[in-house]
C-alpha cells in the first residue's frame, strides 16, 4: 500500500512544468520502476492520471469551451461586447490580456502540458518494462496513452499554432524549450497515431471516456487534413523568434512528407478501417444523438467515438452553452447558452433538413421548464441576433438529479469525435483525390439521416457534378452537421478562408438586418414576426416564420391553432456583425501564450504574429 501510495502521488505531482523551478527527477524516477509499468494495475492507475489535465479548474472544464471555435460562420458568442474575456476569439490577441495571463497548472497552456508530460512519462515505462508486442492489455494502456497525448498536443496547437515539442519526459537541460515548427509537431503526431492503432483493438473499447482505436485512425485522418492545409505559420527559420506579422503568412507547409498527395491516400485507409470494422453507426435520427448525449451516456458502440472523460458530477460545458434554461440554472448562476448560433445558419438549411431546428434553437426555457420567446424578468425577448445551440439542452438530461445551482457542474462528456465525421472526411479526402462517385457514398449516409429520405440525398448528391461543388457541398454539410462542435474554425483555417467566410458573412448579417437581397420578404406585412407554439409535449415549441413563405394568413387559417407572436425579425446588432473580428483573421487566429507563461520559461518561449510588439 505505502508502494502504490507513493505512485500515485508521483503520478498526480509529476509534472509542475512551468513553475520557475526544475522538475524533482525523484518523481520521475518513480514512474520508472519496472513494478509499474510490468503490472497493468499500476500502469492503469498512471495512464488514468493523464486524464487530470482535462478536468482541473480552469481547462477543459471553463476555459476552452467559454469560446474557443468562434466567431466563425457557424457559431457566435452571445455577447459581442468589445472586451478582454472576449477578445481573443473576436481575433484582437494579448499575451498580457488580464483574463487569460495565468501560467497554473489548473489553466489550459500550462494544464495541457502536464498531460503530455505524464502521457510521455506513461508511454515510456510501458515501452520499457510493459511488454507491450506479447501482452495485449498493456498494448492497449500503452496505444491509449499515445492517443490521449495527440489529443492534448492537437487541441494546443489549434489554440496556440506553434508549441515546444515535448515527446520525451523531462529532464533539467529540456526543462524549458522554445515552440517547434508545426511540421515537426505534425509528422510526430501522426506517426504517433499510426502506432497507436496498431497496439488497440476495435473490440477492448467500451466507455467514449477512453481513446482507443477508432479514435487513433478518426484523429491521423483530422491532423492530416489539418497538416496539409492553410494555417497562419511564421517564415521558415522564424518560429520563437518573436517575429512580427511581416514575417507571418497564410500558407500551406512546404515539408513533403506533409502534401495532399502524401497524406490522403493514407488518411483515407484509415477512416474506411474504421467504416468496415470499428462496429459503430449513426443514430436514427439527429435529435436522439442529442438527448443521448445530454443524459450523459458513455457506452462506446454507437456514433460518439470520443468524448471528454468527465465525472457525472464535473465540467461547465452544458452550464456554459446550453440553451438558457431557468428552471434548472437561475439567471445568475449560468445556463447562458454564450458560445451560440450564427443568425444565418437556419436560412441556410434546407427546410426539409431535421438537424435545422435541432440545432437552431430561437427560445428559452422558463422557470418552469416550458419553452418561452421570454426572458425571465419579462422585459426582453429572444431576438434575431441571438439563435441558441439546440443541440445542448437541459431538459434532455433525463438520469441525472437537478443541478447543484451553487457549483453547477453538469457533467456533459464533450463529443471530440463521432463518426458522421469520420463519414465526411472519408467524402472529402475521397473527392480531392478525384473519387467522386466514392465521395458520394461517404456522404450520403449522413443526408439521408439529415432528410429522413434516401430520395433527397439521392437528388442532392446527383446534382454535384465536379470536384469543384462537391467541396462546396463539404463545406456546407460540416456547417449543418457539426456546429457547436468546435470543428468548423479548424475547418475554415485549414481550407484558407477564414477571414473570406467572415466577410461574407458580415455581407449577410447587414442584409439580413435590412431586410435586402435574399432577405427581401422581411419587409412584407407581418413578416417582422415570428409565430411559436409549445409541442404536445408541453416542453419543446414549433416555430413559423423563417421560410419566405412562411405568411401571417397561413397561420391565421391553421386548424389547430396556439401560435403565440414575437417580434423577432426587426433587425440584427450592428455591434455583433463589427465585432466578429477586430484584427484580421488571417493573422490572428491563435490566442497568444500568456505573458505568464512566457515569463516562467525564462524567455525561452517567445510569441510570435507581432503579438508581443
Amino acid at each position: 500500500m505505502k508502494k502504490l501510495y507513493k505512485i500515485i502521488i508521483a503520478a498526480l505531482g509529476a509534472c509542475a512544468l512551468f513553475a520557475c523551478e526544475p522538475l524533482d527527477q525523484r518523481a520521475k524516477s518513480t514512474f520508472e520502476d519496472p513494478e509499474v509499468y510490468s503490472n497493468y494495475t499500476l500502469a492503469r492507475f498512471s495512464v488514468n492520471c493523464i486524464y487530470e489535465s482535462y478536468i482541473t479548474m480552469a481547462s477543459y472544464r471553463t476555459q476552452y469551451f467559454y469560446g474557443y471555435g468562434c466567431n466563425t460562420d457557424a457559431e457566435v458568442l452571445n455577447d459581442y461586447s468589445n472586451s478582454e474575456q472576449n477578445n481573443p476569439f473576436q481575433y484582437r490577441q494579448n499575451p498580457g490580456n488580464s483574463r487569460y495571463n495565468y501560467s497554473g497548472e489548473e489553466y489550459f497552456y500550462s494544464g495541457n502540458f502536464k498531460g503530455i508530460e505524464r502521457a510521455s512519462v506513461c508511454i515510456e515505462g510501458l515501452e520499457k518494462y510493459g511488454d507491450i508486442d506479447h501482452r495485449k492489455e498493456m498494448a492497449a494502456l500503452y496505444g491509449e496513452a499515445l492517443c490521449a497525448r495527440a489529443l492534448l498536443y492537437t487541441d494546443l496547437m489549434n489554440v496556440y499554432g506553434e508549441v515546444p515539442a515535448r515527446f520525451s519526459p523531462v529532464k533539467k537541460e529540456t526543462t524549458y524549450l522554445p515552440k517547434a515548427d508545426k511540421d515537426v509537431l505534425y509528422k510526430h503526431l501522426l506517426s504517433d497515431l499510426d502506432k497507436a492503432a496498431k497496439y488497440l483493438d476495435y473490440n477492448d473499447q467500451k466507455l467514449i471516456t477512453h481513446p482507443g482505436k477508432a479514435l487513433a485512425r478518426g484523429l491521423y485522418a483530422r491532423l492530416a487534413l489539418q497538416a496539409s492545409g492553410y494555417s497562419c505559420r511564421p517564415d521558415e527559420g522564424m518560429v520563437n523568434t518573436d517575429c512580427d506579422s511581416t514575417h507571418c503568412h497564410n500558407r500551406l507547409s512546404n515539408d513533403p512528407a506533409l502534401q495532399k498527395s502524401v497524406l490522403y491516400p493514407k488518411a483515407l485507409a484509415a477512416l474506411d478501417d474504421v467504416i468496415d470494422n470499428a462496429h459503430l453507426s449513426l443514430f436514427e435520427n439527429f435529435e436522439d444523438l442529442w438527448k443521448w448525449y445530454c443524459d450523459l451516456n458513455t457506452e462506446y458502440g454507437k456514433e460518439i467515438i470520443f468524448g471528454m472523460p468527465f465525472s457525472d458530477n464535473r465540467g461547465h460545458h452544458l452550464t456554459r452553452n446550453a440553451v438558457r434554461n431557468y428552471k434548472y440554472l437561475p439567471l445568475a448562476k449560468g445556463g447562458q447558452g454564450r458560445v451560440s448560433v450564427s443568425p444565418l445558419l437556419v436560412y441556410d438549411y434546407d427546410p426539409e433538413d431535421t438537424r435545422r431546428f435541432v440545432t437552431c434553437c430561437p427560445f428559452v426555457y422558463n422557470e418552469n421548464g416550458v419553452a418561452s420567446d421570454k426572458l425571465l424578468t419579462g422585459s426582453s425577448t429572444v431576438s434575431l441576433s441571438r439563435m441558441y445551440n439546440g443541440k445542448f439542452r437541459f431538459d434532455w438530461m433525463i438520469r441525472k438529479p437537478v443541478l447543484n445551482t451553487q457549483d453547477p457542474e453538469d457533467g456533459a462528456k464533450f463529443p471530440v469525435l463521432r463518426y458522421a465525421d469520420i463519414y465526411m472526411m472519408a467524402a472529402e479526402i475521397a473527392n480531392e483525390l478525384g473519387q467522386l462517385d466514392r465521395a458520394k457514398r461517404y456522404m450520403r449516409p449522413v443526408l439521408v439521416r439529415a432528410y429522413h429520405s434516401e430520395a433527397k440525398a439521392d437528388d442532392y448528391l446527383e446534382r454535384l457534378t465536379n470536384k469543384d461543388e462537391f467541396f462546396q457541398a463539404v463545406k456546407d454539410q460540416r456547417r449543418f452537421e457539426f456546429t457547436g462542435e468546435l470543428l468548423r474554425r479548424t475547418d475554415l483555417i485549414r481550407w484558407g478562408c477564414l477571414k473570406e467566410s467572415l466577410d461574407n458573412m458580415k455581407l449577410d448579417l447587414k442584409a439580413l438586418s435590412s431586410h435586402t437581397g435574399r432577405f427581401h420578404y422581411l419587409t412584407g406585412a407581418g413578416r417582422t414576426s415570428l409565430y411559436w407554439r409549445t409541442k404536445p409535449n408541453g416542453i419543446d415549441a414549433e416555430y413559423y416564420g423563417f421560410n419566405p413563405d412562411d405568411t401571417e394568413n397561413k397561420i391565421s387559417t391553421d386548424p389547430l391553432g396556439g401560435w403565440n407572436k414575437t417580434d423577432y425579425f426587426k433587425s440584427v446588432s450592428a455591434t455583433m456583425i463589427d465585432n466578429l473580428y477586430l484584427e484580421d483573421p488571417d493573422r490572428n487566429m491563435y490566442q497568444a501564450i500568456p505573458e505568464s507563461v512566457i515569463i516562467a520559461n525564462l524567455g525561452v518561449l517567445k510569441n510570435d504574429y507581432g503579438y508581443s510588439r
